[in-house]
């Protein structure tokens, strides 16, 4: 890189938190738990560059990778129905939409896990669904989120972050509604 051939440190983007309230940058959507919907849970991932590192990169992608698991229960007895192995690509398509949340000096990654309509039989991966006599389901997902940074000559990945989020569901007869223990937060929880 050019920089160390200059003998100048590389440019750095540092992590500065996840918000799980208020809302999100370029969407309006609400942050937290049972937000923006009554079934997902929404965060944003907050990095900032400064400005040395604003002089050697203009380019800034969010890279995420997930595990996950998801449980359901019948007639008393829970069994997995799902799950995702650690380090499956979950990185957003496109931030055009929203480029101003991209821009330094910061840059908020978004995401809301969950299912914005909660029908019966609730889409737990492809191709697979939720038994039509579930009375609870659990999803517990682990992320890894960082972003990748380019300029003329330099190319850096920031240092990763993990956040995670605990959906627990009961079927009330009509609809699926959110209990408690349901979460979401930096850090891991156990699948």
């Amino acid at each position: 890189m050019m920089q160390s051939q200059c003998g100048l440190a590389s440019p750095q983007i540092q992590f500065i938190g996840q918000r799980t309230a208020g809302t999100a940058c370029g969407t309006g959507a609400s942050l937290g738990v049972g937000k923006p919907f009554a079934l997902t849970n929404g965060a944003e991932i907050i990095h900032h560059v400064g400005p040395y590192a604003r002089f050697f990169l203009d380019s800034f992608e969010v890279r995420r990778t997930v595990a996950d698991r998801t449980y359901e229960e019948e007639a008393g007895t829970r069994r997995v129905v799902a799950e995702t192995p650690a380090g499956t690509e979950d990185s957003p398509t496109s931030r055009a939409d929203h480029p101003e949340c991209m821009r330094p000096p910061d840059l908020y990654s978004f995401d809301s896990p969950g299912w914005a309509i909660g029908s019966r039989e609730l889409s737990v991966a492809p191709g697979t669904k939720t038994s039509p006599s579930a009375t609870r389901v659990e999803q517990r997902l682990n992320f890894v989120e960082w972003i990748a940074a380019s300029g003329p000559m330099t190319r850096i990945n920031t240092d990763r972050q993990e956040w995670s989020t605990v959906l627990k569901l009961r079927w009330s007869g009509t609809t699926w509604h959110m209990e408690s223990g349901s979460m979401i937060g930096l850090g891991h929880v156990t699948l």
